[in-house]
Protein backbone atom coordinates (compact mmCIF):
# COMPACT_ATOMS: atom_id res chain seq x y z
CA UNK A 1 0.00 0.00 0.00
CA UNK A 2 2.63 2.31 1.66
CA UNK A 3 5.11 1.58 -1.86
CA UNK A 4 1.45 1.92 -4.17
CA UNK A 5 1.10 5.71 -2.09
CA UNK A 6 4.80 6.73 -2.83
CA UNK A 7 4.73 5.45 -7.08
CA UNK A 8 1.43 7.79 -7.45
CA UNK A 9 3.39 10.66 -5.55
CA UNK A 10 6.38 10.69 -8.14
CA UNK A 11 4.33 9.93 -10.96
CA UNK A 12 1.85 13.33 -9.82
CA UNK A 13 5.65 15.06 -8.95
CA UNK A 14 6.24 14.85 -12.30
CA UNK A 15 3.72 15.47 -14.16
CA UNK A 16 3.82 18.75 -12.04
CA UNK A 17 7.05 19.46 -12.97
CA UNK A 18 6.34 19.21 -16.69
CA UNK A 19 4.52 22.45 -16.91
CA UNK A 20 5.81 25.14 -18.40
CA UNK A 21 5.60 29.01 -17.66
CA UNK A 22 2.13 28.98 -19.60
CA UNK A 23 0.62 26.29 -17.49
CA UNK A 24 0.64 23.16 -19.82
CA UNK A 25 2.42 20.39 -19.79
CA UNK A 26 4.43 18.58 -22.47
CA UNK A 27 1.69 16.97 -24.35
CA UNK A 28 -0.34 20.01 -24.58
CA UNK A 29 -2.59 19.25 -21.69
CA UNK A 30 -3.56 21.44 -18.76
CA UNK A 31 -2.29 20.63 -14.74
CA UNK A 32 -5.47 20.34 -13.94
CA UNK A 33 -6.88 18.29 -16.78
CA UNK A 34 -4.13 15.86 -16.28
CA UNK A 35 -4.01 15.58 -12.54
CA UNK A 36 -7.20 15.10 -10.05
CA UNK A 37 -4.96 18.05 -7.75
CA UNK A 38 -5.55 21.42 -8.19
CA UNK A 39 -1.92 22.21 -8.13
CA UNK A 40 1.30 21.65 -7.21
CA UNK A 41 1.20 22.67 -3.45
CA UNK A 42 -2.05 20.44 -3.02
CA UNK A 43 0.42 17.68 -4.23
CA UNK A 44 2.94 18.06 -1.94
CA UNK A 45 1.08 18.31 1.16
CA UNK A 46 -0.81 14.92 0.30
CA UNK A 47 3.29 13.90 -0.18
CA UNK A 48 3.83 15.40 2.91
CA UNK A 49 1.04 13.69 5.01
CA UNK A 50 1.36 10.36 3.00
CA UNK A 51 5.23 9.76 3.93
CA UNK A 52 7.31 9.84 7.04
CA UNK A 53 10.79 11.72 6.33
CA UNK A 54 12.95 9.14 5.14
CA UNK A 55 15.93 9.26 2.79
CA UNK A 56 13.23 7.63 -0.03
CA UNK A 57 11.25 10.99 0.61
CA UNK A 58 13.86 12.92 -0.20
CA UNK A 59 15.00 10.90 -3.15
CA UNK A 60 11.44 11.44 -4.20
CA UNK A 61 11.38 15.30 -3.57
CA UNK A 62 14.99 15.63 -5.04
CA UNK A 63 13.92 13.70 -8.31
CA UNK A 64 10.48 15.75 -8.46
CA UNK A 65 12.67 18.76 -9.19
CA UNK A 66 15.09 17.75 -11.45
CA UNK A 67 17.66 18.05 -8.68
CA UNK A 68 20.38 15.27 -7.96
CA UNK A 69 20.06 13.96 -4.49
CA UNK A 70 24.13 14.09 -3.38
CA UNK A 71 23.01 14.01 0.36
CA UNK A 72 20.25 16.49 0.17
CA UNK A 73 17.28 16.01 2.23
CA UNK A 74 13.60 17.58 1.57
CA UNK A 75 14.17 20.66 3.65
CA UNK A 76 17.88 21.26 1.53
CA UNK A 77 15.28 20.63 -1.62
CA UNK A 78 12.63 22.63 -0.21
CA UNK A 79 14.79 25.13 0.48
CA UNK A 80 17.09 25.51 -2.84
CA UNK A 81 13.44 26.19 -4.03
CA UNK A 82 11.99 28.58 -2.13
CA UNK A 83 9.47 26.49 -1.18
CA UNK A 84 8.78 28.35 1.87
CA UNK A 85 4.96 26.41 2.68
CA UNK A 86 7.19 22.92 2.63
CA UNK A 87 10.14 24.31 4.25
CA UNK A 88 7.22 25.47 7.37
CA UNK A 89 5.88 22.22 7.12
CA UNK A 90 9.08 20.24 7.46
CA UNK A 91 9.98 21.86 10.13
CA UNK A 92 6.48 21.57 12.32
CA UNK A 93 5.86 18.30 11.27
CA UNK A 94 8.82 16.03 11.74
CA UNK A 95 12.02 16.22 13.87
CA UNK A 96 14.34 17.38 11.23
CA UNK A 97 17.55 19.41 12.13
CA UNK A 98 17.66 22.49 10.62
CA UNK A 99 21.52 22.35 10.25
CA UNK A 100 21.98 18.82 8.49
CA UNK A 101 24.71 19.38 5.82
CA UNK A 102 24.59 18.20 2.87
CA UNK A 103 27.54 16.44 0.48
CA UNK A 104 28.79 20.20 -0.42
CA UNK A 105 29.02 20.60 3.13
CA UNK A 106 26.11 23.39 2.58
CA UNK A 107 23.11 23.64 5.13
CA UNK A 108 19.85 24.78 4.48
CA UNK A 109 20.15 28.11 4.94
CA UNK A 110 23.50 28.17 2.64
CA UNK A 111 20.82 27.01 -0.29
CA UNK A 112 17.94 29.68 1.00
CA UNK A 113 20.41 33.03 0.99
CA UNK A 114 22.53 31.76 -2.11
CA UNK A 115 19.35 31.83 -4.06
CA UNK A 116 18.39 34.85 -1.97
CA UNK A 117 15.04 33.63 -0.65
CA UNK A 118 14.89 36.20 2.29
CA UNK A 119 11.24 34.71 3.91
CA UNK A 120 13.05 31.09 3.54
CA UNK A 121 16.09 32.37 5.33
CA UNK A 122 14.22 34.27 7.81
CA UNK A 123 12.19 30.59 9.19
CA UNK A 124 15.00 28.89 9.34
CA UNK A 125 16.65 31.35 11.67
CA UNK A 126 13.14 31.57 13.43
CA UNK A 127 14.14 27.79 13.98
CA UNK A 128 17.36 28.09 15.18
CA UNK A 129 19.48 27.57 12.21
CA UNK A 130 23.22 28.08 12.68
CA UNK A 131 23.96 31.58 11.07
CA UNK A 132 27.72 31.15 11.15
CA UNK A 133 27.56 27.43 9.75
CA UNK A 134 30.06 27.27 6.92
CA UNK A 135 30.26 24.99 4.13
CA UNK A 136 32.81 23.93 1.96
CA UNK A 137 35.44 26.45 1.48
CA UNK A 138 34.48 28.10 4.32
CA UNK A 139 31.62 29.92 2.88
CA UNK A 140 29.02 31.04 4.92
CA UNK A 141 25.26 32.24 4.54
CA UNK A 142 26.72 36.18 4.18
CA UNK A 143 28.56 35.02 1.39
CA UNK A 144 26.22 33.34 -0.41
CA UNK A 145 24.12 36.19 -0.49
CA UNK A 146 26.63 38.85 -1.02
CA UNK A 147 28.48 36.36 -4.15
CA UNK A 148 24.90 36.75 -5.32
CA UNK A 149 23.69 40.20 -4.63
CA UNK A 150 21.14 39.30 -2.51
CA UNK A 151 20.59 42.68 -0.56
CA UNK A 152 17.34 41.76 1.36
CA UNK A 153 19.16 38.69 2.43
CA UNK A 154 22.17 40.34 3.10
CA UNK A 155 20.17 42.75 5.77
CA UNK A 156 18.37 40.05 7.65
CA UNK A 157 21.89 38.14 8.11
CA UNK A 158 23.31 40.89 9.36
CA UNK A 159 20.41 41.77 11.69
CA UNK A 160 20.42 38.21 13.05
CA UNK A 161 24.56 38.63 13.84
CA UNK A 162 26.11 37.14 10.82
CA UNK A 163 29.70 37.69 11.09
CA UNK A 164 30.39 40.91 8.67
CA UNK A 165 33.98 39.78 8.96
CA UNK A 166 34.05 36.24 8.25
CA UNK A 167 36.30 34.89 5.50
CA UNK A 168 36.45 32.25 2.77
CA UNK A 169 39.36 29.92 2.63
CA UNK A 170 41.42 32.14 0.31
CA UNK A 171 40.48 35.23 3.04
CA UNK A 172 37.42 36.90 1.69
CA UNK A 173 35.16 38.52 3.21
CA UNK A 174 31.40 39.31 2.01
CA UNK A 175 32.12 42.60 0.78
CA UNK A 176 35.30 41.34 -1.56
CA UNK A 177 32.37 39.04 -2.95
CA UNK A 178 30.04 41.62 -3.50
CA UNK A 179 32.66 44.04 -5.18
CA UNK A 180 33.87 41.53 -7.34
CA UNK A 181 30.86 40.33 -8.88
CA UNK A 182 29.45 44.19 -9.06
CA UNK A 183 26.88 44.27 -6.63
CA UNK A 184 26.77 47.64 -5.32
CA UNK A 185 23.57 47.56 -3.63
CA UNK A 186 25.20 44.79 -1.35
CA UNK A 187 28.65 46.65 -1.02
CA UNK A 188 26.54 50.15 0.11
CA UNK A 189 24.97 47.94 3.07
CA UNK A 190 27.65 46.07 3.83
CA UNK A 191 29.69 49.09 4.70
CA UNK A 192 27.30 50.69 6.20
CA UNK A 193 27.42 47.64 8.59
CA UNK A 194 30.87 48.36 9.36
CA UNK A 195 32.40 45.66 6.82
CA UNK A 196 36.52 46.74 7.16
CA UNK A 197 36.93 48.28 3.96
CA UNK A 198 41.02 48.15 4.11
CA UNK A 199 40.36 43.94 4.46
CA UNK A 200 42.58 42.51 2.04
CA UNK A 201 42.62 38.85 0.48
CA UNK A 202 45.46 35.71 1.00
CA UNK A 203 46.53 37.13 -1.92
CA UNK A 204 46.54 40.90 -0.42
CA UNK A 205 43.56 42.24 -2.74
CA UNK A 206 41.33 44.49 -1.23
CA UNK A 207 37.99 45.16 -2.34
CA UNK A 208 38.72 48.18 -4.46
CA UNK A 209 41.15 45.50 -6.37
CA UNK A 210 38.27 43.03 -6.46
CA UNK A 211 35.84 45.81 -7.79
CA UNK A 212 38.90 47.43 -10.24
CA UNK A 213 39.71 44.59 -11.94
CA UNK A 214 36.34 43.13 -12.55
CA UNK A 215 35.32 46.55 -14.10
CA UNK A 216 32.96 47.73 -11.98
CA UNK A 217 32.85 51.61 -11.85
CA UNK A 218 29.80 52.15 -9.77
CA UNK A 219 31.40 49.85 -7.01
CA UNK A 220 34.76 51.35 -7.53
CA UNK A 221 33.36 54.67 -7.27
CA UNK A 222 31.55 54.07 -3.59
CA UNK A 223 34.74 52.41 -2.03
CA UNK A 224 36.23 55.38 -3.25
CA UNK A 225 34.36 57.39 -1.63
CA UNK A 226 34.08 55.72 1.39
CA UNK A 227 37.58 55.87 2.35
CA UNK A 228 39.45 52.54 0.11
CA UNK A 229 43.09 53.18 -0.40
CA UNK A 230 43.51 53.98 -4.08
CA UNK A 231 47.49 53.86 -3.56
CA UNK A 232 47.32 49.87 -1.61
CA UNK A 233 49.09 47.00 -3.39
CA UNK A 234 48.51 43.30 -3.79
CA UNK A 235 50.99 40.73 -2.65
CA UNK A 236 53.11 41.42 -5.89
CA UNK A 237 53.19 45.36 -5.59
CA UNK A 238 49.80 45.37 -8.01
CA UNK A 239 47.43 47.74 -7.29
CA UNK A 240 43.84 48.51 -8.22
CA UNK A 241 45.10 50.89 -10.96
CA UNK A 242 47.22 47.87 -12.65
CA UNK A 243 43.52 45.85 -12.29
CA UNK A 244 42.09 47.73 -14.73
CA UNK A 245 44.43 48.15 -17.20
CA UNK A 246 45.01 44.48 -17.39
CA UNK A 247 41.26 44.11 -17.66
CA UNK A 248 40.82 46.54 -20.21
CA UNK A 249 38.64 48.74 -18.05
CA UNK A 250 39.03 52.14 -19.59
CA UNK A 251 36.19 53.83 -17.55
CA UNK A 252 37.01 52.30 -14.01
CA UNK A 253 40.83 53.51 -14.96
CA UNK A 254 39.72 57.01 -15.85
CA UNK A 255 37.74 57.12 -12.04
CA UNK A 256 41.10 55.57 -10.59
CA UNK A 257 43.26 58.52 -12.26
CA UNK A 258 40.21 61.40 -11.57
CA UNK A 259 41.01 60.00 -7.81
CA UNK A 260 44.26 60.28 -8.02
CA UNK A 261 45.86 56.88 -8.73
CA UNK A 262 49.71 57.37 -9.71
CA UNK A 263 49.83 56.49 -13.59
CA UNK A 264 53.44 55.72 -13.39
CA UNK A 265 53.40 52.67 -10.35
CA UNK A 266 55.36 49.65 -11.12
CA UNK A 267 54.97 46.32 -9.41
CA UNK A 268 57.72 44.23 -8.03
CA UNK A 269 58.96 43.49 -11.55
CA UNK A 270 58.86 47.41 -12.86
CA UNK A 271 55.46 46.39 -14.87
CA UNK A 272 53.20 49.70 -15.01
CA UNK A 273 49.93 50.15 -16.52
CA UNK A 274 51.13 50.19 -19.60
CA UNK A 275 52.80 46.92 -19.96
CA UNK A 276 50.15 45.39 -18.90
CA UNK A 277 47.16 47.06 -20.96
CA UNK A 278 49.74 46.01 -23.97
CA UNK A 279 50.50 42.82 -22.82
CA UNK A 280 46.82 42.02 -22.90
CA UNK A 281 45.40 43.84 -26.23
CA UNK A 282 43.85 46.26 -24.35
CA UNK A 283 43.84 49.06 -27.34
CA UNK A 284 41.45 51.32 -25.29
CA UNK A 285 43.36 51.42 -22.18
CA UNK A 286 46.53 51.91 -23.94
CA UNK A 287 45.24 55.32 -25.90
CA UNK A 288 44.23 56.70 -22.22
CA UNK A 289 47.20 56.13 -20.64
CA UNK A 290 49.17 57.65 -23.52
CA UNK A 291 47.08 60.42 -23.45
CA UNK A 292 47.79 61.07 -19.63
CA UNK A 293 51.13 61.20 -20.44
CA UNK A 294 52.90 57.79 -19.89
CA UNK A 295 55.96 57.41 -21.24
CA UNK A 296 56.47 54.43 -23.49
CA UNK A 297 60.25 53.89 -23.08
CA UNK A 298 59.69 52.98 -19.50
CA UNK A 299 61.15 49.66 -18.86
CA UNK A 300 60.25 46.10 -16.60
CA UNK A 301 63.23 44.57 -14.72
CA UNK A 302 63.71 42.00 -17.57
CA UNK A 303 63.97 45.32 -19.87
CA UNK A 304 60.50 44.78 -22.22
CA UNK A 305 59.09 48.09 -23.14
CA UNK A 306 55.21 48.30 -23.69
CA UNK A 307 55.99 47.57 -27.55
CA UNK A 308 57.99 44.68 -26.89
CA UNK A 309 55.15 43.06 -24.79
CA UNK A 310 52.35 44.62 -27.05
CA UNK A 311 50.08 41.37 -28.56
CA UNK A 312 47.63 42.91 -30.85
CA UNK A 313 48.59 45.07 -34.51
CA UNK A 314 46.51 47.89 -33.26
CA UNK A 315 48.40 48.31 -29.76
CA UNK A 316 51.56 47.58 -31.98
CA UNK A 317 50.66 50.18 -34.30
CA UNK A 318 49.56 52.79 -31.64
CA UNK A 319 52.79 52.44 -29.97
CA UNK A 320 54.45 52.98 -33.11
CA UNK A 321 52.94 56.27 -33.87
CA UNK A 322 53.34 57.36 -30.52
CA UNK A 323 57.57 56.53 -30.44
CA UNK A 324 57.60 58.20 -33.73
CA UNK A 325 55.99 61.63 -32.92
CA UNK A 326 55.48 61.33 -29.36
CA UNK A 327 51.20 61.61 -30.68
CA UNK A 328 48.97 58.81 -29.76
CA UNK A 329 47.02 58.00 -33.19
CA UNK A 330 43.36 58.28 -32.50
CA UNK A 331 41.72 54.83 -32.79
CA UNK A 332 37.69 54.32 -33.76
CA UNK A 333 35.33 53.86 -31.06
CA UNK A 334 34.86 50.10 -32.51
CA UNK A 335 38.76 49.19 -31.87
CA UNK A 336 38.68 50.38 -28.34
Amino acid sequence: MIKAKKEEIFKVFRTATTMSSSGKTKNGTTFQQQSPLRNGWETLDNALQALTLSATRAQYYAAAFGTRTRGLTALHVAASRGDLRVVKQLLEKATINVDTKAASGQTSIHLAAAKGYTEVVKVLLDKGADIHATAGRRWGALHWAARWGHVKVVRVLLDKGADIRATTDSQRTALHWAARWDHVEVVKVLLDKGADIHATTDRQWSALHCAAYGGHVEVVKVLLDKGADIHTTADSGWSAFHGAASGGHVEVLKVLLDKGADIHATDDWQWSALHFAASRGRVGVVKVLLEYGMNIEEKTIAGYTALDLARTPDVVRLLMVEAATGISNPISDSSV
